[in-house]
């Protein structure tokens, strides 16, 4: 798993640069990325792994979601009402991008908790047989990337 996680940094900071404010090559249209702030030591805003899977695998078809292997990162656009838009993702499942209604359920059923600011996350869940693990991402100082407290 540190070895995946490592790799996935890696490859945070050459996407970057190449992508601007979309931090991964599938991005999405109807976000209003005009400013935004990175988190940074810890989580900005707040909710429970269970209701984040829930959403998740909201638009996922039943039959599929014991069937899923392998890691889904997001960047999520956080704005000033705790509203949620899906900006861009990374899929390494074996589920394709658009069995996973990813856009449509982020904005639908994610609503977080008023952030002082508007906010990007960055989070990265890694599904195996055992269920699902959950990873978030910040800046340091150094713009270098690091799982944060949550």
């Amino acid at each position: 798993m540190s070895k995946k996680i490592t790799l996935l940094l890696l490859f945070f900071g050459l996407l970057a640069k190449g992508y601007g404010q979309h931090l991964f090559e599938e991005k999405f249209k109807g976000c209003a990325i005009d400013q935004f702030t990175l988190e940074k030591d810890s989580a900005t805003v707040h909710l429970p792994d269970r209701e984040l899977l829930t959403i998740f695998l909201s638009g996922v078809a039943p039959k599929e979601r014991q069937k899923i292997r392998g890691i889904l990162t997001v960047q999520i656009l956080v704005d000033g009402q705790g509203n949620s838009c899906l900006v861009s993702l990374r899929n390494e499942t074996n589920l394709k991008t658009r069995k996973w209604h990813l856009p449509q359920a982020v904005a639908a059923g994610l609503k977080w908790p008023i952030p002082p600011k508007k906010v990007a996350l960055v989070l990265a869940v890694k599904f195996t047989e055992k269920g699902a693990q959950f990873r978030r991402f910040g800046v340091d100082n150094s713009l270098d990337w690091k799982v944060i407290k949550t």
